[in-house]
């Protein structure tokens, strides 16, 4: 068994998450209550690849003249992300972010792994919100991001101009 796969069934077991096996692969399934919606993760090992992986899922109800919108919304936020990356799956009408290492580079370390796949996917959650059911274009919805997340920051800073 890699050392990989030995660390996620210790990290399984401490905090719970059950553990399945299928082919080369080992999977461990989550479900957080974010800020912002429900999020099932998963994580996989696969020791074939080398590879870690966590995937990261919200349900949205979509419309069929919403997709185009939704893959311009995915693709702005994928062009400001580092370690994750968001797809609209349009068969299941989800939202998915996922984020992936090899076991070469990865430190052990699953909460910070798992957790902030988690987080980041989290805060653009609202955007998605906002144009599937909302209304709104693209530009607006990640400008209401910004005064979702830093309002306070924007009105201190409104004190500070000169009148």
């Amino acid at each position: 068994m890699s050392k990989i796969i030995e660390s996620l069934k210790k990290y399984s077991e401490e905090h719970k998450y059950s553990l399945t096996k299928k082919d080369s692969s080992t999977i461990m399934a989550i479900h957080f209550t974010g800020v912002n919606g429900h999020i099932n993760t998963i994580v996989v090992a696969n020791t074939n690849d080398n590879w870690l992986e966590v995937s990261s899922t919200v349900t949205l109800s979509l419309s069929k003249n919403q997709i185009v919108e939704l893959y311009a919304l995915t693709n702005r936020i994928n062009l400001t992300t580092y370690r994750l990356k968001l797809m609209i799956n349009t068969d299941e009408t989800a939202v998915i972010g996922e984020s992936s290492i090899p076991f070469s580079l990865f430190d052990g370390d699953f909460d910070s792994f798992i957790e902030s796949n988690a987080e980041a996917f989290d805060f653009y959650l609202p955007v998605y919100y906002a144009v599937a059911y909302g209304g709104k274009s693209v530009e607006e919805a990640m400008n209401g991001l910004v005064e979702l997340y830093y309002e306070e920051e924007i009105e201190e800073s409104k004190k500070q101009l000169p009148n």
